[in-house]
């Protein structure tokens, strides 16, 4: 929720780029295969070439926020964990899942 629109005027400003969207629920073998943790968290962004091969993948949260959440976050109950992590998207307003998306980009390409 908080992701998605970031990497989508990505796409939208890359002619290059092509977004495609699936269900979580519907490709359980594809989320099983970039799991985080136990759990199937979403989004995650796969990255393919023009044979459709993975070459990378990131999600389902910005590295710093995704630590947090991890560690620290754990001690507080869920719903305080979520809107302090949803304060944490509002305060960065996408530019760590920018950077972070921007540079898995140049590293799929370099190779």
């Amino acid at each position: 929720m908080n992701t998605v629109p970031v990497v989508a005027r990505l796409a939208e400003r890359c002619a290059n780029l092509d977004l495609r969207v699936l269900g979580r629920d519907a490709n359980p073998d594809l989320m099983d295969a970039h799991l985080t943790g136990s759990s199937r968290s979403i989004p995650v962004i796969i990255v393919l070439d023009e044979a459709f091969v993975e070459r990378v993948w990131w999600g389902p949260r910005p590295t710093v926020l995704q630590r947090w959440v991890s560690g620290q976050g754990q001690l507080l109950e869920k719903t305080t964990r979520y809107r302090e992590a949803r304060t944490w998207y509002a305060r960065d307003r996408g530019r760590t899942t920018l950077e972070e998306v921007v540079s898995m980009l140049e590293r799929a390409a370099a190779g």
